[in-house]
Formats: C-alpha cells, structure tokens, sequence
C-alpha cells in the first residue's frame, strides 16, 4: 500500500506522499488484540515503533506522511497487545488511530472533520488499484525494509530473484538478446519475468510511475539494476493482469518499488559483500531529510562497485562435461582450423565450419609447412569459456524527493530519480574467422584463398594483443512532478501529474577489428614474413602488427524517452449499509520514442543503424480509465456465512499508435492504431471472521512496441544451412541469407487472468495464518520472438500461411532469405499456485516468526499455430522450475535479532544440451538446488547505530550440472556462490 496524505486544517502532518507499512509476503491477516507481542521500542521514533509492531503483530498499520517523524513520550519496553501497545505510543501525539478492516489499522490526527468537508483528505492507495482507503483484493506480496534487511538482499535484482514468482531469464550473468541459458552479458542488465510469462509481461513501477525501460533493449524491458536498493523502502508486488489499472505490458503482474519518502533525520550506512567467486560489492549511501509545517524534502545518494565474478572460481574451467555425467561440449581446435571453402551454419547454439581440412600438429609455429602437415586428426578441442561472467561496475545514484503545501486544499510534489552505471567486461576465449589469399608469406595453398578459424589466446597471453573488451555506459532520468487538489464534493481529491523519463545507453567494443578492415586484409595477404599475419599455427611466430589492428568498434548510442500527463480523481460517492462506494476516473497521454545517433569507430561498420538516424520509432497513449469499489456486505448488515463482501470494478480503454520505419531505409515511416478495453473485476468474501476467500478475472492487453514493428533489417554476414521442406529440389540443407528485422504486420497480444485464493488465520491456533491462490493465465496471439530456434524449421517454413514474412523465395520456390522477427503465436497459457505459511510465537527467550512460502507451476506452454502440438516450458531450462520455496525463522529479542532462510527450487529437464550431436537423447535431468541464509542484527536504538553481518549460501551449495553453456543454469543459481556482507549505519536525529 501506499499511503499518501493527510491535508488537515489544524495542527496539519507534514505534506507529502505517504508511506505504508506492509508486513509479511501477503496481505490480508487478521489481527489478534489479544496476543501478547514482546516490545522494546524508542520513545523517540513513532515510525520506527509502528514497524515494529506491525510486523510482531502480523497487521498493515499505515499513517499519513509525517507521522513518522512524530516524537512518542513514552518508550515500551516489555508484552503488549495490539490495542495496548498502540494507546501507549500514541499518548500525547495528536495522533489516534483505528481499524479500517480487521487486517489493518489507520494512523491520522485526532481533530478529523466529518466527511464532506473541505478541511480532510486521507489517502490510502493501492498497489493495483487506484482508490484511496481500500484494502487490497489481489494477490499481492509486499517486502518490508525490515524483511529486505533480513533476507540480506544488496540490490534490485537480488530482490525480485527473491520471489519464488519470478524467473530470473535475465539477468546479470545471462543475456536476454539471446534468450538462452548460460549465456554471457556485458552490460550488466537484468529484467523481472513473473511466472514466466515473459520480461516484457511484467510491468516495473518507481513509487507507482512507469520509468525508462533500458535502451540497448529497445525500452522493452525496466534494468532493475538501475534502482537504488538502498533507498527502497518496500516493494509491492501485485500478481494478477492489472492491464486495467495500468494498461498495456502489465499482463503478467506490477512490481512497484516504494523509494524512501517519509523519513526525517540523516542516516549514513556503508556496507562490503565478499564473495566465494570473486563478485565483491561495495556500496556507500547516505539518506537525509527535512521536514516543516507544510513540506519536506528527502534525499538518498547511493555509490555501488561491483566485481566481475572469476570464471575460474566459480569452476568454469573445461566445456567437457563427461566428468559430472554430461556431455563433452568443446568445439573448434586448439590449433587453427583450416577449410577450403567458408561457409557456416548456425544449429542450436553452436558454430561449425563446413568442408574443414584440418589442423597443425599441436606446437607448431605455423610456418614452413605444406599441405601434407594438415589433418583432420590433429584437431584437439578446445573449450569456449570466458575470463569472467558479469562486469566490473560502478553505479550512481540519487532519488530526490518534495512536497510542499500551497493552502490548506492544495499541494505540489515531485521527484526525481537519477542512476548511472558503467560497465567493464572481458569477454570470452577470444577467436576470428581469417579469409588468407593464396599470397600469404605462410600459406601453401597458394592457388586460392583458405577460411582459418583462428584462436587469440595465445596472442593474449604473450601480451601481443588485449582480450576482448566489452564497455557500456547506461545512464537514466526519472522525473515525477504534480498538484493534488482537494475537491469540494465528499473526500474527493484531483490528482494532476506530469513525468519525463529518459534512459540512453553507450556500448563499444574493443576488440581485433577483422571486418571491413582494409589494413587487415592487406596483412593477410602480404607476402612479406617480417609483416604478414601468420594463422596457421600457435602464436610463436605472430606478427608483431597483429596489435595494431586492435581497436574500437561502436555502432548506436540509443535513447529510451518517455513522457507523460495523467489525470486523475477519486474520493466516496455513496454510503451503503456495507460501507461507503468509492470510486477514481481520469485519462492519461503518453509518448515513447527510441532515438538512435550514430558514434565513431576505428572502423566503417557498413551498419543499416545510420538509415534510421532521421526516425525516431514511437508509440503514443490515449487512455480513460474508471475503477469502483462496492462494499455489498460491511459490519452493519452481516449475513449468515457472509461476514463482509466487497466488489471492485474496473475498466480501462487505451489506444496505442505505433510509428516505425516501414521501408527498411528509415525515410518512409507507417502508423498502426491498437486499442481495446480491458476490464476487471474482483470480489473479496470473508464467510467467518478468520476466513477470506479472493476472486478476480481480469482482461489484460499488450500492444507491439515502435521495436517489435520497425522494419530495420540486420543481416548476418554469412549465409545458413536451414531444412526446408518445401524446397523444389528436395534438398537436405539449403543455404540462404540470415536477418533479423520487425514485423510490420504484428498484432496485438491479449490475456485473461483468472485467480482465486484465500486468507485463513484459525482463531483455535494463535499466531498461525495460511493463505492460498490459484493463477492461471491465458494467452491469444502471444508476440514472440525466439519461435525460429525453438520451433525448428520445418515446422516453421512448411507452415509459411502461419508465418507470413519470415521466409522470402525467389520465383522457382527456392529458400533466398530467412527473417528471423517477432510474430504472433497462437496463444501460452500459464497455470500456477502460490501459498504462504506463517506461525509467530513468544517466549522468555524471545519473539520468533517461522514460516513457508512457496509456487508451484503446473503449466507454461506455448502454441504456435492450431493444430500443432504445444510446447512444453515448464520444467525444463526455457521456463519455472516445478516447485521454489522458501522457509524462514526468525528470533528477536531486545536489540538483537537473527533470521535463517532455507531456499529450494526443484530440478527440470534440460533440453540445450548442445545438440544430438552429443548424444542420441539430448535431454538431461537437473538436480534442484538448496541454499541457506543466516544473519544477525544488532540494533542500538538510543545511539541509532545500526549493526549487521550474514552469509548468503551459507554452505556454498555447489551449482547443479547443466550441459549448456558453461556447465550450470545461470538463470537458477547466484554465481557469486557464498556471500558475506557486513553492515553497518549510523541515525542522526534533528
């Protein structure tokens, strides 16, 4: 929840958005005044105790902005109950409270005016919802500072990869432009996939706006490492479609990240992770805010380094998986591979190089030999693996925050988030693909030229020339500004809000500049020993100009922007004996554009990027949306069997235009109009006092983005070997030119989520709650990209009619071009259960919290086209794990405190084993993987020194062998393997 303002004429709270208290993974448990919580709380800080109680008492206490920094008389300091304890810190504050439902407790001043005035307006949003003073009916999960802290997390990405919802596809160490396992990335970019649905399924909100989604993606996706984790002050994750309170890209779920507001005070914290394989952290952040009599002004400054993870430490030293019961992977030769003709062909994740030679004996230098040294049997295979997975990177950031009161009804506000990282990585084992003429010094095939797969390493190692290098620069501006105005109908409140968001990305390469290189090509053909490039044999007997040959290589600088109005009302229209109908309506205008400009390099890249610098790509909005809330059944008109029913309605009509290059050049643009109303409802039915049972149905709806639809083309410099089907002559393979582009031709993607659950707290079992809830979701013409590699070809090219565009013949029927580009899929349908088990318990030894959380997925499978068999991506390594839990406890006492976590995914099967090649049956079972957490706390409330030490995979658990990649799934394992972190703050009170 978000808990905004309270605007009141006497004695007024200090303005600004408010902050909401949310304990547990869920909401909805039922408060117990009678259970006895031991307490041991500062009299000086009413935030910090309302936290604390309501995470010891299992309820969301949430308070109007500026309530935090209220100063309690009266410290506790021993066993409370609910009621008790919060008489006792409110004494002589002003402030009163009461229960808006069972399951939370409302914080405000304590003159409030009768409904209807003009001098009140208490707000309380919702996380997928936009009315004020409702509790949730979705499934939602929401993490508190204080559950952050415990769970040890250091950034945005360890916090969603928390999440047994999430599918961390992206991340890190993987790399979503290949969409594969195992795979490495440079630029340090990680996305959220909630159930698997998809990164561009889920929707990341900062303080309940929309940020920029990382340009090197095209804006497809939000780069969680761009968020300042330690100016998060809780995270709320809604699990249901919410395309109806959001609009399009929220189909798989939201997840809102709640930036410190609401603080006063200064606090400096330093904290240093070590890692087993070598990714160190280190991160220094300072908070500081301000307060007066109609305003505040918050700030957060974070710096973070971050280690590249050693390869070698974390066991990446062999491709030759036989050892751990895999497949031998390696490929290419130690020595150069020499072939008389240069064609290659690209099947599953592998390069092979067609009508090969041979080799060099092992040791030889290159030189002085003929055509009789060279054979296929001296080739040895050589592993493929990298320096080190990750980058060495350093992030800024700042978050700013103001509000300030202009009378009594109106105040302005904004925010400004501002993030900038840059990235250093070598790359892997690093090799090129010569083309030698017949007038090589070395060559003895002197009547043609010869393709020579050629391997750098040794050069490296010899200091002749410098690995690989990949450096990328991300930088983001996140820009809220905006008035409320309180309205003088009821509690009716206008919120006017503009926001620019802006995320531009720089990534080069340094590298051996073997394309289009007119010097590299005049060395491999000079016949002058002294100069020539030798590549035939093992680096002994390099030239020593190879290095100079080293340099940059840059294509576009692209730019995400976003800019935005939205406009909107809400307050109670009607009093019904369940309670008051409540209701919110308005319109939102926005703009997405990608913008693209050219940069230097060594070399003339001969990129199509250059045509498209005279188009910017764009999508526009027009939405209106309407959303109620209809308590049916309250306290005052209870029913048998029937304690409280409320529904909630919602509706949302959007219009998107898309604008994109249609022509391949950048000079003819083409315009398509999306639209569609997605509605929702949901119903939340409590039948006895200790059970809720939650209902929604949701329509969600996702428009192509201005990249899914521009028609750029990217053609692969060599042709490929693809099946064909259809080919006239009946070939085995064809060859044909290989490109990525648009669709022009995209449609729209829909989905209906369904979700029911419940919320039970037995009154037998004191401290014990459960809550349950089955999701299933429902995909029609699915927008896709990865279908051409995962299909195979010739469910893709003998069904042309179900994917128009993707192969292009000439007028005999033969294979010319294959474009690989996004398509609509027929449908996915997802199936998934979530629960979460809680017991908290007093003793003389102290409090103790133990619990179990957990998601089991049943079903993620993909249709291409009707008629043929679905693919299956549950459980194996393109979707979830069948089973992710989570169990917990956690101990209190005084100002110590200590939590231990046990995390558990199950194992699947692996299919990306390399081909069948390797073995006849390419599917291999992966075992599960189980980690351990443990920290302790040590919190001197009266010093305001705060102290913290933990291990993250306390046991170094050892990475399950996958045969794909480098030998374990990176999407299922933190490579960073065992992580101590220190902590340690310092509070200074004003």
């Amino acid at each position: 929840m978000i808990f905004e303002k309270s605007h009141i004429k006497r004695n007024r709270l200090a303005a600004g958005l408010a902050a909401a208290i949310a304990v547990g993974f869920s909401a909805g448990l039922h408060a117990k005044d009678d259970q006895q919580i031991q307490l041991k709380i500062d009299a000086k800080k009413i935030g910090t105790a309302l936290m604390e109680l309501g995470e010891s008492a299992g309820v969301q206490i949430m308070f109007a902005d500026g309530v935090g920094s209220r100063v309690s008389k009266v410290g506790i300091d021993g066993k409370y109950n609910l009621t008790a304890a919060l008489d006792v810190l409110l004494k002589d504050t002003g402030l009163v409270y009461e229960f808006t439902s069972e399951a939370s407790v409302l914080v405000r001043e304590e003159d409030k005016p009768e409904a209807g005035s003009d001098e009140t307006v208490e707000e309380v949003v919702v996380t997928g919802s936009r009315l004020r003073k409702v509790d949730p009916l979705s499934a939602t999960v929401i993490i508190t500072r204080d559950e952050l802290d415990k769970l040890g997390v250091s950034s945005a990405e360890d916090i969603v990869r928390s999440l047994p919802q999430n599918f961390p596809s992206s991340n890190n160490v993987t790399n979503l432009s290949e969409g594969r396992v195992g795979y490495f990335n440079p630029q340090g970019i990680s996305s959220p996939n909630l159930r698997g649905l998809g990164e561009d399924s889920t929707l990341v909100l900062v303080n309940g706006r929309r940020i920029a989604g990382a340009a090197l993606f095209d804006g497809a996706v939000v780069n969680l490492n761009t968020i300042p984790a330690s100016a998060i002050e809780r995270v709320e994750v809604l699990l249901d479609g919410a395309s109806a309170i959001y609009g399009s890209d929220a189909i798989g779920g939201v997840i809102n990240f709640i930036l410190k507001k609401d603080y006063v005070g200064a606090t400096t914290s330093v904290r240093y992770e070590n890692s087993v394989n070598g990714g160190d952290r280190y991160r220094i952040s300072q908070d500081l805010g301000f307060s007066w009599d109609s305003g505040r002004v918050n700030a957060t400054l974070t710096k973070t380094e971050d280690k590249p993870i050693s390869a070698e430490k974390a066991g990446i030293v062999t491709q030759d998986f036989t050892g751990r019961g895999g497949y031998d992977r390696r490929g290419g030769s130690v020595m150069p591979l020499i072939s008389n003709t240069f064609y290659a062909w690209w099947t599953d994740s592998y390069w092979s190089v067609w009508d090969e030679i041979g080799t060099l004996p092992l040791g030889h230098d290159g030189t002085n030999f003929d055509e009789s040294d060279v054979s296929p049997d001296n080739v040895v295979n050589k592993s493929t693996i990298p320096f080190q997975l990750g980058s060495d990177s350093e992030t800024t950031s700042l978050f700013l925050s103001a509000e300030q009161d202009i009378t009594d009804g109106i105040s302005l506000y904004a925010d400004a988030l501002y993030d900038k990282t840059e990235t250093h990585s070598n790359a892997a084992t690093y090799s090129v693909q010569f083309i030698v003429p017949g007038t090589n010094a070395f060559t003895p095939y002197t009547d043609r030229h010869m393709a020579v797969y050629y391997s750098l390493d040794n050069e490296i190692a010899a200091g002749l020339i410098d690995p690989r290098q990949q450096i990328s620069e991300h930088e983001r501006v996140n820009f809220n500004y905006g008035v409320k105005v309180n309205l003088p109908f009821r509690d009716w409140r206008m919120d006017l809000s503009g926001s620019y968001a802006e995320e531009k990305s720089d990534s080069r390469t340094l590298t051996l500049l073997e394309y289009s290189n007119p010097e590299l090509d005049r060395l491999l053909a000079s016949s002058d020993p002294s100069e020539a490039i030798n590549p035939f044999g093992d680096g002994s007997a390099q030239s020593p100009l190879l290095g100079t040959l080293y340099g940059e290589l840059r294509g576009t600088q692209p730019e995400n922007l976003i800019t935005g109005v939205n406009l909107s009302l809400d307050g109670g229209i009607a009093d019904l004996p369940g309670g008051e109908i409540r209701m919110a309506l308005g319109a939102e205008l926005r703009r997405e554009e990608l913008n693209f400009t050219s940069s230097s390099s060594d070399v003339d890249l001969g990129s199509e990027a250059d045509d498209l610098l005279d188009s910017t790509p764009s999508r526009d909005l027009t939405a209106y949306f309407v959303e109620a809330s209809i308590p049916v059944v309250g306290t005052d008109n209870q029913l048998p069997m029937v304690k409280s029913l409320t529904v909630s309605l919602a509706a949302r009509w959007e219009e998107y235009e898309v604008t994109a290059p249609f022509d391949g050049f950048g000079t003819e643009s083409r315009t398509t109009t999306f639209s569609q109303t997605s509605p929702q409802i949901k119903l939340s039915w409590r039948p006895v006092e200790d059970l809720n049972i939650r209902v929604s149905q949701s329509t969600s709806f996702r428009a192509p983005t201005a990249s899914d639809m521009l028609y750029y083309t990217e053609e692969f410099p060599f042709d490929l070997a693809f099946v064909d089907p259809l080919d006239p002559q009946g070939r085995d393979e064809v060859m044909a030119s290989f490109q990525y582009r648009g669709n022009p031709n995209l449609q729209a993607e829909t989905a209906d989520t369904y979700s029911y659950g419940f919320d039970w707290t037995p009154a037998a079992i004191e401290g014990l709650s459960f809550s349950m809830t089955y999701s299933r979701t429902e995909f029609v013409d699915r927008i896709d990209s990865g279908f051409l590699f995962t299909l195979g070809d010739e469910a893709v090219f003998g069904n042309p009619d179900k994917f128009p565009g993707v192969a292009e013949r000439d007028a005999n029927g033969f294979l010319t071009h294959v474009n690989s580009m996004p398509i609509n899929l027929a449908g996915r349908l997802q199936k998934s259960v979530d629960f979460n088990i809680k017991y908290d318990f007093d003793t003389d030894f102290g409090s103790f919290v133990t619990g179990l959380a957990g998601t089991y997925t049943s079903t993620l499978e993909d249709t291409a086209f009707e008629g043929l068999e679905p693919e299956v991506l549950n459980g194996t390594e393109r979707g979830p794990e069948p089973w992710k839990l989570r169990a917990k406890l956690d101990w209190s006492y005084s100002e110590y405190s200590a939590s231990l976590f046990v995390n558990h995914s199950s194992g699947y099967t692996n299919a990306d084993t390399g081909g069948p090649w390797y073995a006849p049956n390419p599917n291999e079972k992966v075992e599960g993987y189980t980690t351990v957490d443990v920290n302790g706390r040590y919190n001197l409330i009266e010093s305001g020194w705060n102290l913290q030490l933990g291990v993250r995979n306390l046991f170094n658990s050892g990475f399950p062998h996958a045969s794909t990649g480098y030998g374990f799934d990176a999407q299922r394992v933190d490579t960073r393997g065992r992580i101590v972190y220190f902590d340690i703050s310092k509070t200074f009170e004003f």
